[in-house]
């Protein structure tokens, strides 16, 4: 999986992502706001679904909650950080 859309081009709302086939594509782990390996990729549902896929860790993040509107708690990056976290 990788970046389709090339360096002139980004996500407005996800600085350091790209996008390719579906899916959100970390670029650049200094501009994005969360914890990662470049090369990870995945997507968010409206009810605050997340799955995201970290080849370089051999890692698999997959979050299914059902609560809307989407980011009223910060469920999805809290986990994130502490999945990250327990790799330590």
């Amino acid at each position: 999986t990788q970046d389709h859309l090339g360096p002139e081009l980004s996500l407005p709302d996800s600085p350091g992502h790209g996008f390719g086939l579906g899916v959100s594509v970390l670029t650049d782990l200094a501009r994005t706001r969360t914890l990662g390996s470049v090369g990870t990729y995945g997507w968010g549902g409206a009810a605050n679904t997340n799955f995201w896929i970290d080849p370089h860790e051999q890692l698999i993040g997959l979050l299914m909650l059902q609560f809307m509107p989407s980011g009223t708690y910060p469920i999805v990056p809290d986990f994130r950080v502490a999945v990250y976290q327990a790799l330590l």
